[in-house]
Parts: C-alpha cells; structure tokens; sequence
C-alpha cells in the first residue's frame, strides 16, 4: 500500500466541510431538477414519521404484550414451584418427626439394654468375687494341707532315714542330702 502524506490528510480534514456543502446543494439541485419540492419532502417525511411512530406504538405494544405473558408465565411458574417447596418442606417436617420418633425409641430401648448389662455385670462381678473369695479360701485351707503333708513327709522320711541307718551307712549319707535339700 501506498503511503499518504500526513498533509494530504490534513488538507482533506479542512476541505471536508467544504465538500460537504458542496454535496449538500448538489442533491437540492438535483431535487429541484426531478421536480420534487420541499413541500413534497415534508410530506413523505411526515408520512415516514407517522409510519415509524405507528410501528413503534406497535412494537411497543407487542414488547407489552409478551412482557405480561413473560410476567404471568414467571409468577405461574413461581407459585408452582412455591407449592413444590412447600410440599417437600411439609415432607420433610413428617419425616424429621418420624426421625426423632425412631430415635427416642433406639434410645429407650439402647438405655434399657444398658441398663440390663450392667445389671449383669453387677451380677458377674459379685459372682467373681464370691469365687475370688472361695479360691482364697480354698488356697489358704490348701496350704495348711500342703504344710501339713509336708510335716508327714518329713516325719515318714525321718523314720525311714532312722530304718536305714540301722540297715546301711551309705543310705544314710543319701537320706541326709535329700533332708538337707527339704529344709534349705
């Protein structure tokens, strides 16, 4: 592309007004030469004018019409799902009721269970108790047994040790280690 001269742009920006003048009387010149007067313009302007305005009106009342419909379309609409929200709301008030219902029943019927168990393990704990108490007992009685039977042992032993001296020296030093070893 050619490149145009910053001055030749300037030039044209000042004879604009100019030509627009000039363009101006060349198409009253022309009007005149068709035969068209100005009364003639004013009048198709006029009917233009009131063309446009009817069919703004027009418009105008269409946009109305179908802003009403819209606006009716939106508050059906609106109520419909209003009513939807207060169903499902009324559905869900039944069932958080229901909710609570069967909650207070597991927890009537969870305290009782508890309630049971520890009744029982009050139950098991003394019965363990009861049997700790017995095995002590019967610990303790058995270790007066053992004692005892321990003093027999050691009497039978003496009175076999005093056999076998009489029979054998040698069984005596045995006998003496095995008494030895009873008594540490």
């Amino acid at each position: 592309m050619a490149q145009v001269p910053i001055e030749a742009y300037e030039q044209l920006r000042e004879k604009l007004p100019e030509a627009a003048q000039a363009i101006a009387v060349y198409v009253q010149e022309e009007i005149r030469h068709i035969g068209v007067t100005q009364r003639d313009l004013y009048e198709v302007r006029n009917e233009l004018l009131e063309r446009i305005e009817d069919v703004r009106n027009e418009l105008l009342e269409r946009i109305e019409s179908v802003r009403n419909e819209l606006l009716e379309r939106i508050e059906s609409v609106r109520n419909e799902m209003l009513e939807r929200i207060e169903g499902v709301r009324a559905e869900l008030h039944q069932v958080r009721g229901e909710l609570y219902s069967v909650r207070d029943e597991l927890l009537e019927k969870i305290e009782g269970v508890r309630n049971e168990l520890l009744e029982k393990i009050e139950g098991v704990r003394a019965e363990l108790y009861q049997v700790r108490d017995e095995l002590r007992n019967e610990i303790s009685r058995l270790g007066e047994r053992v004692i005892s039977f321990e003093w027999h042992m050691k009497i039978w032993l003496g009175m076999i040790a005093a056999l076998l001296i009489v029979m054998n020296p040698k069984v005596l030093e045995l006998i003496e280690r095995l008494i030895g070893l009873l008594f540490k």
